[in-house]
């Protein structure tokens, strides 16, 4: 992980330490902290609705973009993005994939795992649920480096 991306990642879970704030790093930032070889260039975070509220309270001086309701073709949630130093910090919450033509909500805060970073216990997504997200998500490639990695 490169220093712009770690201060970031710092940055976020020092703020959000000082809260009751459920969250997890999801993505590419999250399956490298696993040990997969990516080159993350933002850090996604997904939380429940309390949470996207009290992160957009906690950090309003660094809002990029709104925090608001975003449906998409295949996905809808909360989403709002922050930005550290140059680095996007995407927030979803209350997150729906669409797969085979329904709406599943994504359940990843239950798939919860922690890793240690030096001095942080950072939550994480599980490898296995993300492998079975980027399935669902036809993202074969990711599907089966994380296959290859478990």
């Amino acid at each position: 992980m490169n220093e712009n991306l770690y201060n970031a990642i710092t940055w976020f879970y020092n703020k959000t330490c000082e809260h009751d704030i459920n969250w997890i790093t999801i993505g590419s930032l999250g399956l490298v902290l696993q040990g997969i070889s990516l080159i993350p260039n933002d850090i996604d975070i997904l939380t429940d609705k309390m949470g996207f509220h009290n992160i957009e309270a906690l950090f309003k001086n660094h809002i990029r973009k709104t925090f608001d309701y975003s449906p998409l073709k295949k996905s809808r949630s909360l989403f709002g993005t922050l930005e550290y130093n140059d680095i996007t910090i995407e927030i979803i919450a209350e997150l729906e994939n669409k797969f085979n033509g329904h709406w599943e909500s994504h359940k990843g805060l239950s798939h919860k795992k922690y890793i240690q970073v030096k001095d942080m216990v950072i939550p994480i997504l599980s490898l296995s649920y993300e492998q079975y997200i980027c399935q669902q998500l036809n993202r074969k490639k990711k599907a089966i480096q994380i296959q290859n990695f478990l």
